[in-house]
């Protein structure tokens, strides 16, 4: 009898949370968002052979470029040694054919990368961390011709640089909308660095900001969750795949969890979990900057349910880091345009710099861009060698806060010394940037 009434409540459970599931489901599908694999692959628009990149880019991925070691790159405040650039002269040589490869993209930059998407977890991975790799060999490649002095080979690389950057944006796996930031990090430190090795002319300081502003694809991210979400979906549909993929499917302990869990109507709610969490992580991604790193921030983690969520806790991602991670490439794109438009006004007006930061407006780009962390007006100091456009979030990699410094030639003339955004009332604003 006690084993009649156990299933009896089992069964009505499962039934209440299947429906609710349900109801997820028709809900997300009425977004616009995919729910299957198959619609997930269909939602992955195919792109003509003749226009997609991505061909190319797979081609030169095939072909085992990048066999390099981290390039461990000089302090930001230190010039390149001879050792230096014969090191990034080592790795343009070693990678000639995949960088003649590179170049040879159509700058529209339609991609669709060969990943098959109704395969579902395993397919997953597809070509990001070949995207990292090809970014570093194109940015290595610039900065040696910064370092030459040939400013049109160097703004070239920069920019096929950014291309492959972006030929994920539409990608819907969220590594990619993950390792697509850290390539344009990746871009922007390398482009400040070349910046100061070389002169530019107007028209070639103008294409890399185009290039920066053009970079911020806030919907990257939201496209990325919203895959993953029906990954996850396909997860819970299909609970061998994700053992397997993460090598547990030998494991009795996990395989036993997941039954039990089934069994009980546990395994829904755990579903209704991760549907939750996934709903309010699209939800912050629909957001602007600071309210989305704001929201983003508060995603639970995937320990932060109960302890019988077996599953989510196997597929859920650490959403909120990912939001910072974003929102610190944003920064980084921000402040660089925002430098390279201080950089044109000071060569248009005799060496003179702006007041103000709204004097580049509209002359040098449509607005002002913001903090993304704290929603404030990116601050601008000037000093006797140059320029730093940054913000309130301290940089992780460099000395002082986050942003974007340009050296100008010596003898040029600065105008008055501007500090602008540093008293703007948060509390919480970085130290003076040394000079």
């Amino acid at each position: 009898m006690a084993t009649l009434v156990f299933v009896l409540v089992a069964v009505t459970v499962w039934n209440v949370f299947s429906r609710h599931v349900d109801a997820q489901l028709d809900a997300i599908r009425q977004q616009g968002y995919p729910v299957t694999l198959t619609e997930l692959d269909n939602w992955y628009q195919a792109v003509p052979a003749s226009q997609n990149n991505a061909r190319i880019y797979e081609q030169v991925f095939a072909s085992g470029f990048g066999n390099f070691e981290e390039i461990d790159w000089p302090a930001r405040d230190r010039d390149l040694g001879i050792e230096d650039k014969k090191r990034l002269a080592e790795i343009v040589a070693a990678n000639r054919d995949a960088l003649g490869l590179l170049h040879s993209a159509q700058t529209t930059n339609s991609c669709r990368y060969s990943i098959d998407l109704k395969k579902g977890w395993a397919a997953r991975l597809g070509p990001a961390f070949d995207l990292i790799r090809g970014v570093q060999v194109l940015c290595a490649e610039g900065v040696l011709h910064a370092a030459d002095g040939d400013s049109p080979e160097a703004v070239r690389s920069f920019l096929d640089a950014g291309l492959l950057a972006d030929s994920v944006t539409e990608d819907p796996v969220l590594i990619a909308q993950i390792v697509r930031p850290g390539c344009w990090s990746i871009i922007v430190r390398r482009m400040e660095r070349a910046i100061d090795m070389t002169p530019m002319t107007e028209e070639q300081l103008t294409l890399l900001q185009s290039m920066l502003a053009e970079a911020e694809r806030p919907e990257a991210l939201l496209r990325g969750l919203a895959g993953e979400r029906a990954l996850g979906i396909a997860a819970f549909n299909n609970t061998a795949s994700v053992l397997e993929e993460r090598q547990l499917s030998g494991r009795v302990k996990e395989r036993l969890a997941i039954g039990l869990a089934k069994s009980t109507g546990f395994f829904e709610k755990d579903r209704t979990f991760y549907l939750d969490v996934m709903e309010k992580s699209v939800a912050a991604a629909s957001l602007p900057f600071p309210e989305r790193l704001r929201l983003g921030g508060q995603i639970p983690s995937p320990t932060a349910g109960p302890r019988f969520n077996v599953l989510s806790r196997l597929v859920l991602p650490r959403i909120s880091s990912m939001f910072t991670s974003e929102a610190e490439a944003v920064a980084r794109l921000r402040t660089a345009q925002t430098a390279l438009a201080v950089e044109r006004f000071r060569r248009g007006h005799g060496g003179v710099v702006p007041s103000t930061l709204q004097e580049l407006v509209p002359g040098y780009f449509k607005a002002v861009p913001a903090d993304p962390f704290d929603g404030v007006q990116v601050r601008f100091r000037t000093f006797e060698s140059g320029c730093l456009i940054y913000t309130s979030r301290m940089d992780t990699r460099n000395p002082g806060p986050l942003g974007f410094r340009i050296e100008w030639p010596r003898g040029s003339s600065r105008g008055a010394e501007t500090q602008l955004g540093t008293k703007s009332g948060t509390g919480n604003e970085p130290e003076e940037p040394s000079p």
